[in-house]
Order: structure tokens, then C-alpha cells, then sequence
């Protein structure tokens, strides 16, 4: 039996005896098959994927300042050696000092905490991030995890 290709969507086989050079095509064996697609499908979504989450909790409050931690909760299962917080204030706060943190900056509302190599976060672990920055308390604009999008409570 051999098998010709009439295009993408059709295949037809064709009977022929051995020594035969010439196949002919039988009355109806023909299977219709659909034309191959290389693009994505538009329609679909993707889940979203949640590897983080983050608490803010104030420990302190004054006028014109306050004192505030940051618990990260690593949701994976994967560990992160190495690890850099970021997030924005939403207001006109801004950082004095931070602690649990090797280093960090802060740029108009948005502050970037690298994780010292001593304190990983641990796969299901988390670590804990405490500043103090003039302002109001309020709650945190977007925070990310190693450029991941946490949840923030």
C-alpha cells in the first residue's frame, strides 16, 4: 500500500499490486483530516500563577512616621538562594532604614530589598523585611518576588 499526500488537509492511500508501477486509486479510501495550526490559540488563558504573598504589618505610628514589617511567604516548591523584593508606596512615604535585607533603594514611591546570601527563602518558607519610613501607613502598591507578581495582605 502506498501513501499519497493530496495537501494538508487530505490523505488518500492507494492499493496496487507488487511490481505494479502504477497505483490506482481505489472508488473511496480517502480520510479527511484537519489542516495543521502552528499559531496559539486566541481564545485561551493561561492561569495565573501565585508564588508569593506578602504581609504588611505596623508595629509603630507616630505623626510623621512609622515602623513596619514585610512577611514574605515563599508559595512554591522551588527555594530562592537568592531573592529581591520589590514594591511601591502609594503615597508620599519614604524609607530611613531597612533591616533584613543585604541592600535597598528607593526611587520616588518605588523601593527595590535585595536578600542577603546568609538568609534564603526557604521552598513554603518566608522571611521577614522590617523598615521605618516617614509618612502615613498605607497599604503597599504592587510588590514583587524576584520579578513575580505577589499577593499583598
Amino acid at each position: 500500500m502506498d501513501l499519497a499526500i493530496d495537501d494538508l488537509s487530505e490523505v488518500t492511500t492507494y492499493d496496487h499490486a507488487p511490481g505494479d508501477p502504477t497505483p490506482t486509486p481505489p472508488a473511496a479510501v480517502s480520510a479527511a483530516m484537519p489542516p495543521p495550526t502552528c499559531a496559539p490559540d486566541p481564545t485561551a488563558t493561561s492561569p495565573t500563577v501565585t508564588s508569593c504573598a506578602v504581609t504588611q504589618t505596623v508595629q509603630s505610628q507616630w505623626q510623621g512616621g512609622y515602623v513596619a514589617s514585610l512577611q514574605v511567604r515563599d508559595l512554591s516548591s522551588i527555594p530562592r538562594p537568592a531573592w529581591t523584593l520589590r514594591w511601591t508606596f502609594p503615597g508620599d512615604q519614604r524609607l530611613t532604614s531597612l533591616w533584613g535585607a543585604r541592600s535597598w533603594d528607593q526611587t520616588g514611591a518605588a523601593v527595590t530589598a535585595v536578600g542577603p546570601s546568609w538568609a534564603p527563602i526557604p521552598a513554603g518558607g518566608s522571611v521577614t523585611v522590617g523598615f521605618l519610613a516617614t509618612g502615613t501607613p498605607a497599604p503597599l502598591g504592587q510588590v514583587t518576588l524576584n520579578d513575580v507578581t505577589c499577593t499583598t495582605a
